[in-house]
């Protein structure tokens, strides 16, 4: 009996990982286009940070 609920559980796990990885890289690719598209204060220019 204890194989088959390690099985279960070791599936559960590989698709909750499976789900957290690919919602995480998603959210990575937005925050990154995001920060790419961002407008700069003339502050941020005069600076150099721009």
């Amino acid at each position: 009996i204890s194989d088959a609920i390690r099985d279960g559980a070791e599936g559960f796990f590989r698709t909750q990982y499976g789900t957290i990885s690919k919602m995480a890289t998603l959210l990575a690719f937005v925050i990154l286009c995001i920060y790419l598209f961002r407008s700069t204060t003339p502050q941020q220019e005069s600076s150099g940070l721009g």
